[in-house]
């Protein structure tokens, strides 16, 4: 559990430490904070595409090696295919929140930017796969 705080929270500590270095340089880079918080949901969503391992007795391991099969749970093929598609459609999620703070960063959606509200998308369907891979 304590795990997940800190991999779910990691685009938390990435917007605090933007905010620092914001304060300290004088600089704007609240328009980095969208693509940032995309990229972290992409990072969620990469290492899930690994299959689960299954545990067989040694009987069962001795007969797919020896027949060179790979055993894997049906509901895991199917969600790492799903995770597949929403990583490339992740990927361009990710482009449109760039595009968004380069181009309109002030552009809001109730109050906060337009590009952070497209990039937690990305965030939160990475947290929901992970946690949903956990569970299956």
């Amino acid at each position: 559990m304590r795990y997940n705080f800190i991999i779910f929270g990691f685009p938390l500590y990435l917007i605090f430490f933007e905010m620092l270095f914001r304060t300290f340089s004088q600089i704007d880079t609240s328009s980095f904070i969208g693509p940032t918080i995309a990229a972290a949901g992409l990072s969620l969503m990469i290492p899930l595409v690994r299959p689960k391992s299954v545990e067989l007795n040694e009987g069962a391991m001795e007969i797919a090696k020896n027949h060179n099969l790979s055993i894997k749970f049906i509901a895991d093929e199917r969600l790492i295919n799903i995770i597949w598609v929403m990583v490339l459609i992740g990927i361009l999620v990710w482009y449109w929140s760039c595009a968004i703070s380069f181009l309109k960063p002030k552009e809001t959606i109730w109050i906060f930017p337009k590009h952070f509200i497209i990039g937690m998308v990305n965030y939160v369907i990475g947290v929901v796969l992970a946690i949903y891979k956990e569970i299956i």
